[in-house]
């Protein structure tokens, strides 16, 4: 996150230290200045601060000033009373509601304190390349990435989910450099999740794993990895979390790609509209 690398300051010059107790101090005052303002406040100059937006991993002052406002709202909501209410079989329509509206929260919350938003943005890059992105999991990772490829057919892209490989299909080299995989382990050790991802590598797929964290084997097969939340927030609950942190990740990856593709998707709805209308 921004505000922890400006809070450690880990490999910061005497200048990039100024602009970081500055930003540290002024938070709020950053989205009213602007990038020169910001140099000379800071005895710097404005070609310092885009320099050390560069370091920070941003494409320019404005995207820093975007991600500041965003990680101290985020700040902001997680200094709120964390405690859940309980639920029990005296609780009523009102406390299920309550509950889930609080677990939705923490689960969000959680996912933007440990997404490594650098990723994310290769990550889009990289799909966004691609003529196919497929899911490889079983169980409720299975029928996560069955969901998630139905929609991301609606951009274009051919998906599909398997819950095996089909090495004979792989070894045909038939576009495996425009393919993309999703290697789901909702622990991060199931041996076939380990397989697939090592064997879809070995035949130049690009593959992003979505895991827990006992990762570490499966790692070293994956171009990228992006961890899911663990733990439950009361007992039967630990299946909801899972879900909604990789749905959370998959959809922030699809607005991404709708993003990028918003020209194309806009032409193809009015082609379907003007299909649906003859």
């Amino acid at each position: 996150m921004i505000l922890e690398k400006l809070r450690s300051k880990s490999g910061f010059t005497e200048n990039e230290i100024n602009i970081a107790d500055y930003i540290l101090k002024h938070t709020k005052d950053i989205q009213t200045l602007t990038c020169e303002e910001l140099g000379k406040v800071t005895l710097t100059s404005k070609s310092s601060v885009v320099r050390f937006c560069k370091k920070l991993g941003m494409s320019g002052y404005q995207e820093l000033k975007k991600m500041l406002y965003a990680e101290k709202t985020l700040e902001h909501t997680m200094q709120r009373k964390t405690e859940f209410p309980m639920l029990d079989s005296k609780s009523k329509y009102s406390d299920y509601i309550n509950f889930l509206d609080r677990m939705y929260e923490s689960v969000m919350n959680r996912m933007h304190q440990q997404l490594n938003h650098n990723v994310v943005k290769r990550i889009t890059n990289q799909l966004n390349r691609m003529e196919r992105i497929d899911f490889y999991s079983s169980g409720l990772g299975y029928s996560l990435g069955e969901g998630t490829a139905h929609k991301y057919s609606t951009l274009g892209i051919e998906s599909t989910a398997y819950s095996s490989i089909n090495e004979v299909f792989l070894a045909s080299g038939k576009n495996n450099q425009k393919t993309a995989a999703f290697v789901i382990s909702l622990s991060g050790k199931n041996p076939s999740a380990i397989h697939n991802a090592q064997v879809l590598k070995r035949y130049g797929i690009y593959v992003i794993g979505i895991v827990g964290a006992l990762s570490k084997e499966i790692e070293q097969h994956c171009d990228e990895v992006v961890h899911i939340v663990e733990g439950k927030l009361l007992p039967g609950t630990h299946h909801v979390t899972i879900v909604l942190s990789i749905n959370y990740i998959f959809d922030l990856l699809f607005m991404g790609l709708l993003a990028k593709r918003y020209d194309k998707q806009i032409e193809l709805y009015k082609k379907i509209s003007f299909d649906f209308n003859k």
